[in-house]
């Protein structure tokens, strides 16, 4: 079994390497008039100071993509003895070389930016502007769609909530396309708008055509999310509620969702290629890519097209585009040390079990319970040779522990609280709910069980 979960992984995470080097060696190759994400004169491409500078990234992207498989491998062979280190040491060495890769691109491609000054092979780029269209209230009819859809949304998630009754966390689901929704109309309204001639009511009916498909497309997309709500408040209600399948609806929620933000954004780059006009093409009208984003603070727009990998790159360069910039990074390290934090918090936190008066209190994070020991209609102490197949609801499991909403075969739905190298078990019917529970060691389990058993018997 480790073999094949050693070749997957490691095969898995060697994809990621080779296509960071594929995409990062593209652009130490001259093509259309760039090396190293710089504009150079075809004249001077060969130059020797061009040439040893792009030389020395080569170098280092081959080395450190090199260490970064090394490590790989490595990671992955000891994968069993590092168990709850192992999520910390997959995001370090996943990361930690895509951050050296990138500022050492970075810096050989300022060097090249200052070549470029010293030698004057910079050019000029006329770029048009109407300005009274900065003045129309083309772009605010996004306003009135954006603001009903989210208030649908809330709706949707209040209901869930409040009248579905469904669990917090899990109606919070029925949220998830409220970012994309906020993200297409931030990006929407950030559009520069496109000059075809000195005639204001010529760019004016060519801009207003290209909003008014925009509207379209946003509509459209928002009339898809909320579909996608509705199937996900069904599935909560039946996929998670009553048949407690969990895990197989997260997976469905996040493919809807990733299929419908991948639909929309192909047919929103359509509709921006269709309206491109070569000479409003402020992108290109100096060096403003590097191996971080685009940094340009004469284009309005939030995102843009990227030179390197297949998508958009945010505008770091305009107040509005800072701050995507920031909260996309923030975004990402809260997720990377919520996930370090959550696996490192299932593996060392123990149980917490206490018999007061007529109740069993259960710490265990999120999952706690109360269990009324005067309900309780049938309890044993049992040990399992081999514990039943179980299939999660909610919560959580890891090497030495899994605990949350469970269905166990022979037991239906049940409360688990399950210490994995314990084979000793406390099995608690009550009137509506079935507990399954051990503690960290067989004594300290028949104890507890004694201790429940004299509370129930007084």
């Amino acid at each position: 079994m480790f073999i094949y979960m050693f070749i997957f992984t490691t095969l898995i995470l060697s994809s990621y390497t080779f296509l960071m080097y594929y995409f990062y060696s593209k652009t130490l190759k001259y093509k259309n008039g760039e090396v190293l994400l710089v504009k150079i004169p075809y004249g001077n491409k060969d130059d020797a100071e061009v040439f040893e500078i792009v030389k020395k990234a080569r170098k280092m992207l081959k080395i450190v993509s090199i260490v970064q498989l090394i490590l790989i491998v490595f990671l992955n062979l000891f994968m069993l003895y590092l168990q709850m280190v192992y999520i910390l040491a997959f995001f370090i060495v996943i990361l930690v070389p895509t951050v050296v890769e990138v500022l050492y691109l970075n810096s050989q491609r300022k060097k090249l930016v200052l070549l470029k000054s010293e030698k004057g092979w910079n050019s000029q780029t006329d770029v048009f502007i109407d300005t009274k269209l900065l003045n129309s209230n083309l772009k605010s009819r996004y306003n009135k769609i954006c603001i009903y859809a989210l208030l649908i949304f809330v709706i949707f998630i209040i209901l869930d909530i409040f009248f579905l009754k469904t669990e917090f966390i899990v109606a919070m689901i029925v949220g998830v396309p409220i970012p994309l929704i906020l993200l297409f109309f931030i990006v929407m309204k950030s559009e520069n708008y496109i000059y075809i001639s000195e005639d204001f009511e010529e760019n004016y009916n060519y801009n207003f055509n290209k909003i008014n498909e925009n509207i379209s497309l946003f509509k459209q997309m928002v009339i898809a999310n909320i579909v996608s709500v509705i199937i996900q408040i069904l599935g909560i209600n039946i996929l998670v509620n009553k048949l407690g399948i969990f895990s197989n609806f997260i997976l469905m929620v996040i493919l809807l969702s990733v299929f419908v933000m991948i639909y929309y954004i192909i047919k929103y780059n359509k509709i921006n290629k269709k309206y491109e006009v070569n000479k409003n093409s402020i992108a290109d009208s100096g060096d403003f890519y590097d191996y971080i984003s685009y940094d340009n603070p004469y284009d309005n727009r939030v995102f843009v097209a990227d030179k390197i990998f297949l998508g958009m790159s945010i505008n770091r360069g305009t107040p509005k585009g800072k701050l995507v910039f920031i909260a996309n990074y923030l975004i990402g390290a809260i997720l990377i040390i919520g996930a370090v934090y959550f696996v490192m918090l299932i593996e060392t936190k123990d149980y917490t079990y206490t018999v007061n008066k007529d109740i069993l209190e259960i710490d265990a994070g999120e999952f706690d319970s109360k269990i009324d020991l005067n309900d309780v209609k049938n309890i044993e102490l049992k040990e399992f040779e081999e514990f039943p197949d179980a299939t999660r609801s909610i919560g959580a499991a890891s090497n030495k522990k899994s605990y949350g909403k469970w269905r166990v075969e022979g037991y239906g739905k049940v409360n688990l609280y399950k210490n994995n190298d314990v084979d000793l078990y406390i099995i608690i019917k009550t009137k509506d709910k079935t507990y399954i529970l051990n503690d960290n060691t067989k004594d300290s389990t028949k104890k507890l069980y004694d201790d429940i058993l004299n509370t129930i018997n007084k």
